[in-house]
């Protein structure tokens, strides 16, 4: 053997891996090889092992004839077998009745077993969960030398003689595992750790599942591919993938990449089914990048992100079965969409509008529309969107008729004090005389300088201070009047129907519910001495 101090590698010279070659290829020429010269094959493997990479699995299998053929190929292509003592990798792993986790250089992770892997012993998940833990660290990796810490002393020695003859799925597992290898050029070993030391991965493979491991059911999921097909799954685990293509926040096998935050979007068309609090974040991305992004979201129209959300926006399900456009990926309305573009689609054209009237270039409006963070654009425009919406889904209130409105015939009291329209009479001759800066179109008028009209909380506030003086209780208001003068015709006789046409209320019911009051009758010495 060749022994290199250099690399730290053992390998064979020229003429044993010749001699090797030979030997399999005059063993594969025949149909029947006698037992004597298979068995002299198998000890020369056997006295190779130590210089041969991967040879020791080979040797571990069913099929004799298969196990030369792969020898035989690897033969020629063999550099040696390397013995790193400065690992690239140092891997805590363990595994538990629960799932499967691991540690190395501050990252961790973990899995859950399936139904069909809580049927194995602890043994094989053992060794299945050093598989997971290989396949998820070196899914991208070229010639690594992996140091493996396991609490497990069975998988320790099937790791590091690549197999055993005890146990047939511990076998095939370790297979498994050295074909992973070999594929990547891994070097790989196995040490056993305490359990008591192995505190970190066994933390990781006992815990369950978190409140945001979810996915769609297949079926609408099946249905929103029909309409937007995407590639990769952003925000998804081993077990709830929904594409062959997934990323995840912690490394797992199979997995396309970890943290779907530090890939590139704009190679793949995305769909996004993440934690709501990362919505956002989502949105935002999207927007830097200009990616393509199925997104599955709550339709939040409270939420800052939602009218953000709402531009970008290519495409959307209506009610029907048909879609229909939006925006464009540049921000354009298409032209059969103008005359419906939504209020959130023409915020920024009216602010514009309004920057233009007030002398502003176009330059500095653009400087201007671009100085605001992301955040605040998109606080502003949902406090746009739930104006507009208000504007445009306004309807009128129960109360309110259209026409004009109504008349009644009164006579004149005969205390003018008590009589309305004495009282209005009397405030319009006192208020003729004063100096009106303005077109006199109102009634009621400021009682100092320059007396401009008032409104009608000033209004309110008037009757407030009068009924205050007069001890009235202040929680009395003009609706109390309206509740008391309904409910004294009532009493005093006057049909239902004419109450409910003269308030102008649409149903009987409303009187009766909300304005029908019991009217106590005066006792005999209040009405005879009481005026």
């Amino acid at each position: 053997m060749l022994v290199n101090t250099e690399s730290l590698s053992l390998a064979l010279t020229a003429d044993k891996n010749g001699k090797l070659t030979a030997l399999c290829l005059s063993l594969l020429r025949r149909e029947s090889p006698p037992l004597r010269d298979v068995a002299t094959l198998l000890g020369h493997f056997s006295w190779a092992i130590a210089a041969v990479q991967y040879s020791q699995v080979s040797c571990r299998g069913d099929c004799g004839l298969q196990m030369v053929q792969m020898e035989f190929k690897a033969l020629p292509d063999s550099k040696g077998r390397i013995f790193a003592s400065d690992p690239d990798l140092m891997i805590y792993s363990d595994a538990s009745r629960l799932g499967w986790g691991f540690h190395c250089d501050g990252t961790s992770g973990r899995g859950l077993w399936t139904s069909a892997d809580l049927t194995r012993y602890i043994n094989e998940l053992e060794l299945l969960a050093a598989l997971y833990v290989i396949q998820s660290m070196t899914r991208n990796s070229r010639g690594l030398s992996i140091l493996l810490y396991l609490d497990n002393t069975t998988t320790v020695a099937y790791i590091n003689r690549g197999g055993g003859t005890h146990s047939k799925q511990l076998c095939d597992l370790a297979r498994l595992l050295f074909d992973w290898c070999k594929d990547r050029n891994l070097s790989i070993q196995a040490i056993h750790l305490p359990g008591v030391q192995n505190t970190l991965a066994d933390e990781q493979s006992r815990i369950l599942l978190d409140s945001s491991d979810w996915r769609l059911i297949r079926t609408l999921f099946n249905s929103i591919m029909s309409i937007w097909p995407a590639e990769v799954d952003l925000f998804s685990s081993a077990w709830n993938a929904q594409l062959h293509y997934f990323v995840l926040k912690r490394p797992q096998p199979g997995a396309m990449a970890c943290n779907t935050f530090a890939i590139y979007w704009a190679d793949f068309i995305g769909y996004a089914f993440p934690p709501f609090c990362l919505v956002f974040c989502c949105i935002s991305k999207m927007q830097k990048k200009k990616a393509n992004l199925v997104l599955v979201c709550p339709f939040w129209k409270s939420q800052p992100s939602f009218p953000l959300l709402l531009n970008l926006a290519t495409d959307f399900e209506d009610n029907s079965t048909t879609s229909r456009p939006i925006n464009l990926p540049d921000g354009r309305v298409p032209p059969a969409a103008v005359e419906q573009a939504p209020y959130y689609a023409v915020r920024f054209e009216a602010i514009k509008q309004r920057l233009h009237k007030g002398g502003f270039s176009e330059v500095v409006i653009e400087l201007l529309g671009a100085a605001n963070r992301l955040i605040t654009t998109a606080a502003y425009q949902s406090a746009w969107a739930t104006w507009s919406s208000w504007c445009l889904q306004r309807a009128p209130r129960k109360s309110q008729r259209t026409g004009a409105l109504r008349s009644m015939s009164l006579r004149r009291f005969t205390n003018p004090l008590t009589f309305p329209v004495s009282c209005m009479e009397n405030c319009i001759d006192c208020t003729a005389c004063l100096p009106v800066s303005e077109d006199r179109s109102t009634l009621w008028l400021s009682l100092r300088k320059p007396y401009k009209p008032v409104g009608a909380s000033t209004l309110v506030l008037w009757i407030k201070l009068y009924l205050k003086e007069a001890n009235v209780d202040p929680n009395f208001t003009a609706h109390s009047v309206r509740v008391t003068a309904a409910s004294h015709a009532a009493t005093a006789g006057v049909p239902i129907e004419t109450i409910r046409r003269t308030a102008d209320w649409s149903r009987e019911s409303t009187f009766n519910r909300f304005y029908r009051r019991d009217i106590i009758a005066p006792s005999v010495t209040e009405a005879l001495f009481i005026t």
